[in-house]
C-alpha cells in the first residue's frame, strides 16, 4: 500500500514540474527530472512491489514469468527505437522513469528462477556481471564514456564504423575497470571490514 502510493506521489509529482518547469534541452531534462532523487523514488518502490508479489503470491509470480519476460524485454527495447528531439515531452518527463521501471519488473519473474544447473555458464556470466555491477555503475558514465571515448578521435574513418568501434570499446573498458576495481578494491575493502568486526 504505501509503494503504490509513493508510485502515485512520484508520478503527479513529475507530472506537476512537467506542467510548470521549462525543458529546453537534455541537461534541463537530466537535472530536473533524471538526477532527482525523489523523482525517481518510484522505480525503488516497483522493485518493493515486485518483491510483495515474490514472497506472497510466488506460485503466480512465476506463473507468467515468460509472458512477463517478453513484455518487459519489448517495453525496455522498443523507446529505443523511438528519435527524441524535444527532452521537454510528456512521455521522457513523466513516464519514462516508469515505463523503464515496469519493463525492469517483469524481467525479474524469469532472471529469478533462472535455473543455475541448467545453464551454468550463462549463470556464472550474470552472477559475475551482478558481482561487478557496482563498479560498472561507477565508471561506465564518468570514466568510460566522457573521459576515456569521448577522447578517442580516429581520422579518416567511417562514421557508422566509429560509432561502432566506440560502443563495443565501450563495453570492453567498462567491464575491463569494472572487474580490476572489484578484485582489486571491492573484495580487500570488504575482507578489511570483516576483519574490523
Amino acid at each position: 500500500m504505501t509503494a503504490s502510493l509513493i508510485i502515485i506521489a512520484v508520478t503527479v509529482f513529475r507530472f506537476y514540474r512537467f506542467l510548470t518547469v521549462t525543458i529546453n534541452d537534455i541537461s534541463d531534462w537530466d537535472l530536473i527530472f533524471r538526477k532527482q532523487v525523489f523523482t525517481r523514488l518510484d522505480s525503488l518502490m516497483y522493485g518493493v512491489v515486485g518483491a510483495y508479489f515474490a514472497y506472497y503470491y510466488k506460485s503466480n509470480w512465476l506463473k507468467y514469468k515468460r509472458s512477463l519476460f517478453l513484455i518487459g524485454f519489448v517495453i525496455l527495447v522498443f523507446p529505443k527505437f523511438i528519435s527524441f528531439n524535444n527532452f521537454g515531452t510528456i512521455y521522457l518527463c513523466v513516464f519514462s522513469f516508469s515505463i523503464n521501471a515496469i519493463g525492469t519488473l517483469f524481467l525479474i519473474p524469469y532472471l529469478s528462477d533462472f535455473k543455475k544447473t541448467k545453464n551454468a555458464f550463462i549463470h556464472k556470466i550474470v552472477t559475475y556481471i551482478s558481482l561487478i555491477s557496482y563498479s560498472m555503475y561507477l565508471i561506465n558514465l564518468s570514466i568510460v564514456k566522457k573521459w576515456i571515448l569521448n577522447n578517442v578521435q580516429i581520422e579518416d574513418i567511417n562514421s557508422y564504423l566509429l560509432i561502432i568501434i566506440k560502443y563495443f570499446l565501450y563495453w570492453f573498458l567498462t567491464i575491463i575497470l569494472s572487474i580490476l576495481i572489484y578484485k582489486y578494491f571491492e573484495i580487500p575493502t570488504t575482507k578489511l571490514r570483516e576483519k574490523i568486526n
